[in-house]
């Protein structure tokens, strides 16, 4: 089955799923929040701490890194129309949810983020709920705990999240992640591609090294 790992932001299937990547060539990343910004809208925080002069700017440039870190680990990138949370913009959930029903078959894996912290990675994984719960075809669905949020609070916020959704009737199985050594040279590359987020990433309160942990992933049911 062709695999299609649905990330909030341009650079979170990378942070989170670069070694699920390696392993199953020819997968497809759906950035749901990669729209251009309104245009009024002014320098966000940050925009500014990743180096941007304008936000205006910053969707295009990222979009770019994206698109070579897939590439670097052999996936390919859809780009949803969708706004980033920190622009203002609220898209309604059901969008999303209709946006990701149109562009992955049937058939396929989908592999969405746990949702920690972050609106619009929380956001993101309530329209993977629903798609799996509603809208789910033959599709097999997974969920990845979000990368650097994991590691928030010494890993507590992640162990509240999946004792919420065991209690909301999410059944989540535990799944042993890819191991070869090479995938760890190969993740490093792929984030270098997005010069910009690492360089907010090594200034903010995140824990740029959880990038470089084992990757955590659960089967749906």
């Amino acid at each position: 089955m062709t695999r299609y790992v649905i990330s909030p932001h341009l650079d979170d299937a990378v942070l989170s799923c670069s070694a699920l990547l390696v392993d199953n060539p020819g997968s497809t990343v759906v950035t749901v929040f990669s729209a251009d910004p309104p245009d009024n809208v002014v320098l966000t925080p940050w925009d500014q701490q990743c180096g941007f002069a304008s936000s205006s700017l910053a969707p295009l440039n990222r979009r770019k890194e994206d698109q070579a870190g897939v590439t670097l680990l052999g996936a390919q990138p859809i780009w949803l129309n969708f706004q980033d949370h920190q622009y203002g913009c609220i898209s309604p959930t059901e969008l999303i949810v209709a946006a990701l029903d149109r562009v992955i078959p049937n058939n396929a894996v989908v592999v969405g983020p746990v949702g920690l912290t972050h609106p619009d990675h929380i956001q993101v994984a309530a329209a993977c709920w629903h798609l799996q719960r509603h809208l789910p075809g033959s599709r097999t669905f997974y969920a990845y705990a979000d990368v650097p949020y994991r590691a928030m609070n010494d890993g507590r916020e992640l162990v509240a999240r999946l004792q919420a959704l065991a209690t909301s009737g999410v059944s989540l199985l535990a799944v042993n992640g890819p191991t070869r050594v090479v995938q760890r040279a190969e993740k490093l590359a792929a984030l270098r591609c997005y010069a910009s987020q690492l360089v907010a990433l090594g200034t903010s309160d995140l824990d740029i090294d959880d990038c470089l942990r084992p990757e955590q992933l659960w089967r749906l049911t």
